[in-house]
């Protein structure tokens, strides 16, 4: 079977300042594009939201709750939500929202390509790891999706590398 086509094409334009560089995943929410914010001049992640109800005005409506909410979760290891748009585009609505752009790889992926962390390497990134939970919760949030693939290992200015979570 093929792969279901890409919402969005390098070089399309969204809220007539995001830019698509690139198609960077594709996960059970949506869609995640390297994107240029060109009002800021700078590189964000814009994630396409196609869950079924959203093309309703309640859905919507409740997504923008949601990002409302992760946008308090102010935390140095949790990813940075920073806009909630909906695109209309050839009849279609098309919610999205823009995040940080991450640079470093997922634990899962860290993990596949060199084996498990060893204790020492692992103590402070799952110390990390909890305290962004706690400012998670802190905000009256509950994760909904912890997962290696959403746990992303950062280059730090410290030695070693910081875990962002994804919250959305």
């Amino acid at each position: 079977a093929s792969a279901p086509l890409r919402t969005l094409q390098d070089g399309d334009r969204l809220a007539g300042r995001y830019r698509i560089v690139r198609f960077v995943a594709r996960g059970g929410m949506g869609e995640v594009y390297e994107a240029h914010d060109d009002l800021l001049s700078e590189t964000v992640a814009l994630k396409t939201l196609n869950c079924t109800d959203l093309d309703q005005v309640a859905g919507i409506s409740r997504m923008k709750s949601e990002v409302l909410m992760a946008r308090r979760v102010t935390h140095p290891n949790v990813c940075r939500i920073l806009e909630f748009g909906v695109e209309e585009r050839r009849g279609e609505r098309i919610p999205f929202l823009t995040m940080e752009f991450l640079r470093g790889e997922t634990l899962r992926a860290r993990v596949a390509r060199l084996g498990p962390l060893a204790a020492k390497e692992a103590r402070p990134l799952v110390a990390q790891m909890l305290d962004a939970l706690a400012a998670i919760h802190d905000a009256g949030l509950v994760h909904r999706d912890w997962k290696s693939e959403n746990l992303f290992l950062i280059d730090a200015p410290e030695p070693g590398r910081a875990p962002k979570l994804i919250v959305m």
